[in-house]
C-alpha cells in the first residue's frame, strides 16, 4: 500500500480533517491512474475548495479500483464515496475499499443516480477517451447539486512537452488516431503502446468549456505527473514551465455548478 500524505492547507483545521492520514492507494491504482502520483496535492485542493462545507456524498467517474476516491472520502469527511467504472474487473477491490462502486459508461448514457445527488463529483483522466466530453460533463452538472464541486484532471495540449514535439515535428503523445501503436511521437514515447487518448485541451478551452456547461472555475492547478518524468535535460524545463497551468504537462480543474449546462447550438454537419 503506497503512503501519500499531503499538507494540510489554511482554513481546514477546524474542520477536523486530517491531512497527515495515509492514502488507501494499492498497486492497481497506481498502476491504473497517472493522477495517484499527485494525490497528494489533488486531496490538499479538494479540502481546502470544500473548507466551507463538510460533503456528504462524492462520486468519482472513471473510478478504478477505488483508492482515489476511498483516499479522497478520508480527507474530505465524505459519508458515502460512490464510484462508476466501464472496467468490472476493478469492481470488487472498489468496493472492498468502501466505495460503492457500479458499472456504467457515462459516455454511452446516464449515470445511475439522481438530479442534485452529490456534493462532489471527481474525474481523473477520464475524459480524454471518448470521442466527446459534452455526454459526460452534461450528466456530471445533472447530478451534482447546485454550489457543488467538481474535479477534473486531463493531459494538457498546451503543456510545454506538447508545443515542443509539435515544434520538432512529432505528434503529441496524448492526441491518438491508431489503435495498433503510437506513431511520430518522440523517441522516448516510441515503446509504449496506444491507451486511447483521443484528444487533449489546452486549460484555456476547458475553462471556457466547462463555463459553457455550467461551470463557475474556483481554480486550476499544474500538476506534473511523477509516474512519466522527461529525461535529461527536460526536466529542466518540466521544473520551470510545469508550475503554471498553461503549459504543464497536465492539469487539475476545480469548479463549482452554477445550474443546468446551456443548450447546444444544434446537431453538427457530420450528424446524420
Amino acid at each position: 500500500m503506497s503512503l501519500i500524505v499531503a499538507r494540510q492547507p489554511q482554513g481546514v483545521a477546524d474542520r477536523g480533517v486530517s491531512m497527515d492520514r495515509p492514502s488507501r492507494l494499492s498497486a492497481n491504482d497506481v498502476e491504473r491512474s497517472c493522477t495517484s502520483s499527485n494525490l497528494a496535492e489533488v486531496t490538499a485542493a479538494l479540502v481546502a475548495a470544500s473548507a466551507h462545507r463538510r460533503p456528504a456524498a462524492l462520486l468519482d467517474v472513471g473510478c478504478g479500483y477505488g483508492g482515489i476516491a476511498a483516499t479522497l472520502a478520508d480527507h474530505l469527511g465524505v459519508e458515502e464515496a460512490h464510484g462508476v467504472d466501464v472496467d468490472p474487473v476493478v469492481m470488487a477491490e472498489a468496493r472492498a475499499k468502501g466505495v460503492r462502486a457500479v458499472q456504467a459508461d457515462v459516455s454511452a448514457g446516464p449515470l445511475p443516480y439522481g438530479d442534485d445527488a452529490f456534493d462532489v463529483l471527481t474525474c481523473f483522466g477520464m475524459l480524454d477517451y471518448p470521442p466527446w466530453y459534452d455526454t459526460a460533463v452534461r450528466e456530471f452538472a445533472r447530478v451534482l447539486r447546485p454550489g457543488g464541486l467538481v474535479a477534473i484532471a486531463l493531459p494538457n495540449l498546451g503543456g510545454w512537452h506538447n508545443r515542443l514535439a509539435l515544434l520538432c515535428g512529432y505528434q503529441p503523445r496524448d492526441v491518438e488516431f491508431c489503435s495498433v501503436r503510437t506513431v511520430g511521437v518522440a523517441p522516448s514515447y516510441r515503446d509504449r503502446r496506444p491507451v486511447g487518448h483521443l484528444h487533449s485541451p489546452t486549460t484555456r478551452a476547458f475553462r471556457e468549456f466547462m463555463a459553457v456547461m455550467g461551470f463557475s472555475e474556483v481554480r486550476t492547478h499544474a500538476l506534473r505527473p511523477a509516474n512519466v518524468r522527461p529525461p535529461g535535460l527536460l526536466r529542466l524545463l518540466d521544473a520551470g514551465l510545469g508550475r503554471f497551468p498553461g503549459t504543464a504537462r497536465r492539469f487539475l480543474y476545480l469548479g463549482r455548478s452554477t445550474g443546468r449546462p446551456a443548450g447546444g447550438d444544434g446537431e453538427g454537419w457530420w450528424s446524420p
